[in-house]
């Protein structure tokens, strides 16, 4: 039930502010999705997004060059954000090639990667892998049951078009044209939920700020001379003679 909640909210918030964000969300996923798939434009697709998607959930609204406007993106971070692109590519392609199990692994674990890395920008590429595998330790399964129930729209809709388009061809040709306009929505549903996820158990699983250790010096003590280790003190009284025994 908690897993399918995730989704209600992120619906909600989708069709929440009208027509005008449903055409700002889209135009956003479209250019997304076509940057995903340009491997230079990979790694500022993916800040931008986090940046769009985080907006999108904390105001129910974000704005499309307001955002590509605030990624600071310097030669040498974008260097830095190509490699670790590639290096996540290339573990997850590691995976898959070892019988495949451990690639699915290698994919969820890396999934926060660049939430971690928007969320820090002065992260090194080391240091976002490792917190990437240490926030998703535990939360795998918990990711992949939240995917598998954001394909389950897109799924029962294929299922009813494929259906229209045996029975009544022209109604099955309309629906899916309007299938295609919505999926860059779905997907945007599903980023979503994706930014609730990392939200969520990057507070609880994984620390990124630097743990300051404050080292205890010992105190020396320092011995006083007698006639300032008690300046209030009152003058003891001579000790009085004893007196000789009988």
């Amino acid at each position: 039930m908690r897993y399918i909640q995730y989704h209600i909210d992120a619906y909600k918030l989708v069709f929440k502010k009208g027509f005008m964000n449903l055409v700002k969300l889209l135009l956003f996923s479209v250019i997304l999705l076509i940057s995903l798939v340009i491997p230079v434009l990979t790694p500022i697709a993916l800040i931008a997004s986090v940046s769009f998607f985080k907006a999108f959930l904390e105001k129910g609204e974000a704005d499309l060059f307001e955002t590509l406007r605030g990624v600071d993106m310097t030669a040498d971070r974008y260097l830095r954000l190509l490699i670790a692109s590639l290096l996540q590519i290339a573990v997850i392609g590691a995976g898959y090639v070892l019988f495949v199990i451990p690639g699915v692994i290698f994919a969820f674990a890396l999934a926060p990667l660049f939430y971690i890395i928007t969320m820090h920008p002065d992260i090194t590429t080391s240091e976002a892998f490792k917190s990437s595998f240490e926030m998703m330790n535990g939360n795998k399964l918990n990711l992949f049951m939240l995917r598998l129930l954001g394909a389950v729209v897109p799924m029962v809709l294929s299922l009813i078009i494929a259906i229209f388009a045996r029975l009544v061809p022209f109604i099955g040709m309309i629906l899916s044209l309007g299938y295609t306009i919505i999926l860059p929505l779905i997907f945007a549903e599903i980023m979503i939920v994706d930014m609730m996820f990392f939200k969520e158990i990057s507070g609880s699983k994984v620390s990124l700020e630097p743990e300051v250790i404050v080292e205890e010096k010992p105190v020396k003590k320092v011995k006083l001379p007698k006639a300032v280790e008690a300046p209030n003190s009152e003058p003891e009284a001579p000790a009085e003679p004893e007196q000789p025994k009988e």
